[in-house]
């Protein structure tokens, strides 16, 4: 497939993407200043520095865009002028908390945005990394039907927001697999809908819901914990510490503990599980390295078939 005319239907969803982003971040800005006058106290010198430093007039400029906004070259040599002052970078940083997308990271570099500008002018053609990074909540039930390696899967993709979950928790019969997919990243981040709940606990009653369903029973669970390479990140770069999330964890925590930390998260997902004879598949994924998600679905491909072949009874337990 061309990959120009695979990627020209997210040329909308990209633009969306970086507009309402960086309304985030400046949404994040105008939270952190009222939070600095009605406590001062609060911040230190270099906090305090940086608000007092906040360019007003960029703000505006961009805040005054309508969602609907093409990304142009003026627009987004705005995006990077407020992306390198020291405020956008603190608020990035604590995103967990202004409910801001990883993914606006990638766009906002030079690069791609000034690829993403040529949208007005219809020339901009989204390559594979854009759309790997470009986002769209998920809503009602997807249906999808794939051919891989001469075997047909039908995958349905359910939004996973409280609102949606309604429409789909009790709509399956005869499902081979379930593939529950859980953000690393999370641990420092809270809901949409709730922002007094952190997003992880919120996905472990999830999966605990999920695999106590009557529907799934006897159905094979594959846990995808993603956004491995941002879970890195941020306890490499960003001093994260996934006790935000577990304040009983009992390791170490620091740039040099990730192993320990995923390890952590691991075991409190697969302690969800009540039914012990039922094996959980867990693979750590990064969803925009390709290479990755290809070696996992040929190992799940391999996994779901034999088991059905298994409960059909054509080969041994």
């Amino acid at each position: 497939m061309d990959e120009g005319k695979w990627g020209q239907g997210f040329v909308n969803i990209i633009n969306a993407n970086i507009v309402k982003g960086i309304k985030d971040v400046i949404e994040g800005i105008q939270q952190l200043q009222e939070e600095f006058k009605e406590q001062p106290e609060n911040f230190d010198a270099a906090e305090k520095k940086m608000i007092e430093q906040v360019p007003e007039e960029l703000v505006e400029y961009l805040e005054n865009h309508h969602d609907e906004t093409l990304v142009d070259t003026e627009f987004s040599t705005r995006c990077l002028e407020l992306w390198k002052t020291d405020v956008a970078k603190y608020v990035f940083k604590h995103r967990g908390v202004y409910q801001i997308q990883d993914s606006l990271g990638y766009f906002m570099d030079k690069g791609v945005l000034d690829r993403v500008a040529l949208a007005p002018n219809g020339d901009y053609r989204p390559n594979r990394n854009d759309v790997l990074n470009a986002r769209s909540r998920t809503t009602g039930i997807v249906e999808k039907v794939y051919l891989i390696n001469n075997h047909v899967f039908r995958i349905v993709d359910v939004g996973g927001q409280r609102s949606e979950r309604k429409k789909w928790i009790n709509c399956f019969d005869a499902v081979t697999a379930v593939i529950f997919v859980a953000s690393l990243s999370a641990f420092d981040q809270t809901l949409f809908e709730d922002d007094s709940i952190n997003r992880m606990h919120e996905s472990l009653r999830l999966f605990g819901e999920v695999l106590n369903l009557e529907t799934f029973k006897n159905t094979d669970m594959i846990l995808f914990l993603n956004k491995n390479d941002i879970f890195i990140k941020k306890i490499k770069e960003e001093g994260g510490k996934i006790t935000t999330a577990f304040k009983d964890y009992p390791g170490k925590t620091g740039p040099d503990f990730v192993d320990e930390q995923y390890a952590y998260i691991k075991k409190k997902f697969k302690s969800q599980n009540t039914d012990k004879s039922r094996q959980i598949y867990v693979h750590k994924t990064t969803a925009t390295d390709t290479k990755i998600i290809s070696q996992i679905f040929n190992d799940v491909q391999t996994m779901i078939v034999q088991n059905s072949l298994k409960r059909a009874g054509l080969i041994a337990y």
